[in-house]
């Protein structure tokens, strides 16, 4: 609990009395006083050259367009002097990047200055081209092949950008340009064998013998376009005699 002693109190009322007091003797004084503090102010506000930037101070345009200046207004005293505002546009268009457009008034002691920011963007996907939609490849083919391209119109060729994805029932081409504009191209995979392996025999398919000599096997090989070389697959039967006559291996 607080307790204020009665002397406390009586001097705070008498502190208040007297500053009602001061303000009651003085009231012509501070009217004065503040009117004189508002004019100058208003007169100072006045006086004071101005730059108003037309549009937005921060625009966006595409690198593929012209940037197009919105302008600019230069007053004191109610009066046009946008002749003397110098303006600096560093604004280049076919590149990507934030550029300053800025407007300087230098009027005897007093430069005033504005600034635009003008950004320069790309928006454009990249375009990702096939010479197929669809692709067959075998059914153990982790990576099936596929010729492409990739272009845009900002950074040029992207085809080294090109990032695949394999899946079992497609292949995706992923690319980003350097504005990290991303495109997605799917790719069906048709994935089946039905391609017959081929047996090759070395020395062909007749072979001569010299009578009372042994027949000697020239080999082979057996290729499949799924599973490559299957040689140790092949199974060979029959079997040539000594008589001459014609015999059948296969």
């Amino acid at each position: 609990m607080t307790v204020r002693s009665k002397d406390s109190k009586n001097k705070k009322k008498t502190s208040n009395k007297n500053i009602l007091t001061f303000l009651k003797k003085h009231y012509i004084i501070i009217i004065i006083i503040t009117s004189i503090v508002i004019f100058i102010s208003v007169a100072i506000y006045l006086i004071i050259p101005k730059i108003k930037i037309n549009g937005n101070v921060y625009e966006t345009i595409s690198y593929k367009d012209t940037y197009k200046e919105s302008g600019y207004k230069a007053t004191m005293l109610f009066k046009d002097i946008n002749k003397l505002v110098k303006v600096d546009n560093k604004v280049t268009n076919n590149k990507v990047g934030s550029y300053d457009v800025t407007y300087t008034l230098n009027y005897k002691f007093l430069t005033i200055s504005k600034t635009r920011t003008v950004v320069v963007v790309d928006n454009d996907k990249p375009v990702v081209t096939t010479e197929v939609d669809e692709i067959k490849a075998c059914p153990q083919e982790e990576k099936p092949e596929v010729t492409y391209t990739a272009y845009d119109e900002y950074d040029g060729d992207l085809t080294d950008k090109v990032y695949p994805e394999y899946y079992e029932d497609k292949l995706v081409l992923n690319v980003a340009d350097s504005s990290n504009n991303q495109e997605r191209k799917e790719i069906k995979v048709n994935r089946i064998d039905n391609e017959s392996p081929n047996i090759n025999l070395k020395e062909g398919t007749t072979v001569y013998v010299r009578y009372g000599t042994n027949y000697n096997e020239p080999g082979y090989t057996a290729i499949d376009n799924c599973d490559g070389d299957i040689t140790d697959k092949v199974e060979v039967s029959g079997t040539v005699g000594n008589n001459v006559g014609t015999y059948k291996i296969t």
